[in-house]
């Protein structure tokens, strides 16, 4: 594709000279080669601007820069300077990759908590309706049974458009994906030709960077605006009928005029689960909907595990599916997800990515309904992000816990100890019993011998994570790992 006509959606001047050949865009400059397009970006760690001569070395044919003045004239090379390059690449990627979403079908799911499970639910479903799905997701990234590292939830625009492709190229024919908050205010998912959007929940996330939950709230919401610039033909929205900001959700979704569905346990909703059980034994319930009725029976474990089902069936109902796919979702486990550490020392521990005040809310209220003798918290909270749920989650764990062990998570650039004091403030004046200590691995050896036959541990914030993250490392820690070790020093 020529340069001009991939930047026909900017207003800028490209000279006939100037207009040479693009194979390939890119924002490594390390894996530019010969007539690829360098795109630079100011990082988070990097500035793309530094590696513009890097670029221009390995053969790039332009550059594509937010601030030209910072490139070096002795690049021989058309540079191009587009404002907000960050958020408008997608006008640039979506054109050379063909736009690949209008060619398959895109079910969106985003919320705060719940995303990775529902994903995998709908995948399943899917895919026993004949169908090649791709997935994109926190844990990985999937291409059918092929598995592609995921760095991000929602990758940026450029990856994501990159990554669609593949998929399309590869013969999928519906992608289902995770969409942050992040990646909806960034527009990172601009272009994407979405048919269907799942709302699993709106609690507090993410405050360090849209700083009050009005703007979290807004930017979940502006999934909404996403789907109606779809050119889909048929699009829908679903939602939990029990979600906060419920009266914004359904005003925003009801002036859209897009069609929805419900999804929940009151009588009210279009997918509704009937006498639900969450047990150790048992996770089923009674499904009365719309495509069908009928008894669901889960291999994933907890109460939040039956209002992720719920919101796969309702979506993937919109592209066909009926009650012999539903029961399919019987057979999904997620990693990191309520996943349990088998072990016969007579107590239950449990691995799970629970990183919010809700969630860790839902996580230990799963693990009531078991009816343990004690439960047993280890949980801590990452650094550089939102600072004011510490305290809370600490008060949640102590109230809800019959012990809790507060330790670090992914500490990032901030001092561990640090975190531990912010979480203590909420669980210091409390009458249980607790204890910090900052070693990860310690603090889930000391769970581990703490617990007692009839117990539950609970090892929360990082699931399916395999390393942690310090200021000047990053380190490979596995909790499932870790449990089992400390499992395997008990006598």
């Amino acid at each position: 594709m020529k340069l001009k006509e991939l930047l026909s959606g900017f207003d800028v001047g490209i000279e006939a000279g100037d207009n040479p050949d693009v194979f390939e865009i890119r924002s490594d400059s390390r894996k530019i080669s010969d007539g690829e397009l360098f795109i630079a970006l100011k990082g988070e760690n990097a500035d793309g601007h530094m590696f513009a001569d890097e670029a221009y070395r390995n053969g790039a044919s332009a550059i594509l820069a937010e601030d030209a003045a910072t490139i070096s004239s002795k690049i021989k090379i058309p540079v191009i300077e587009i404002k907000n390059l960050k958020t408008e690449i997608y006008k640039i990627a979506c054109p050379f990759y063909y736009n690949p979403s209008s060619k398959m079908s895109v079910i969106g799911v985003t919320g705060t908590n719940g995303k990775t499970s529902t994903t995998y639910f709908i995948k399943k479903i899917l895919e026993s309706m004949g169908l090649k799905v791709g997935l994109i997701g926190t844990i990985k990234h999937m291409i059918g049974e092929k598995s592609i590292t995921a760095a991000n939830t929602t990758p940026d625009a450029l990856e994501l458009q990159k990554l669609l492709y593949r998929m399309w190229d590869d013969g999928v024919k519906v992608v289902v994906m995770e969409v942050s908050s992040h990646a909806l205010t960034l527009k990172r998912v601009a272009g994407i030709e979405f048919d269907v959007s799942v709302f699993t929940n709106l609690t507090e996330d993410h405050l360090d960077f849209h700083k009050n939950m009005a703007n979290y709230v807004a930017a979940k919401l502006s999934f909404i605006d996403y789907l109606k610039k779809s050119s889909k033909s048929r699009k829908w929205i679903c939602y939990n009928s029990s979600i906060e900001y419920l009266e914004q959700l359904k005003n925003k979704v009801e002036s859209s005029a897009i069609p929805y569905w419900t999804y929940g346990i009151d009588s009210t909703s279009d997918f509704r689960a009937v006498s639900p059980l969450a047990t150790l034994q048992d996770t089923k319930f009674y499904l009365e909907s719309l495509n069908g009725n009928g008894q669901i029976n889960l291999q994933a474990r907890g109460f939040f595990t039956i209002y992720n089902c719920l919101a796969a069936f309702a979506s993937t109902a919109a592209l066909g599916a009926g009650m012999e796919n539903f029961k399919t979702a019987a057979s999904v486990s997620i990693p990191g997800r309520f996943e349990i550490i088998k072990n016969n020392k007579g107590f239950l521990v449990v691995v799970d990515y629970a990183h919010t005040p809700d969630a860790l809310l839902n996580l230990i209220e799963a693990a009531e309904k078991l009816h343990p003798e004690r439960i047993i918290t280890v949980f801590g909270c990452g650094g550089d992000r939102d600072k004011k749920k510490r305290p809370i989650m600490g008060k949640i764990a102590i109230t809800n816990s019959d012990y809790v062990v507060v330790t670090s998570d992914n500490p990032r650039n901030e001092n561990p100890s640090g975190i531990i004091d912010a979480i203590l403030k909420g669980i210091q004046n409390s009458e249980k019993p607790f204890v910090a200590l900052e070693d990860r691995r310690n603090a889930i050896e000391f769970a581990v011998k703490e617990a007692k036959t009839g117990d539950i541990v609970l090892i929360v914030g990082k699931g399916h994570e395999t390393y942690q993250i310090f200021k000047n490392k990053t380190i490979h820690f596995d909790d499932r790992e870790e449990a089992l070790k400390a499992l395997e020093m008990i006598s």
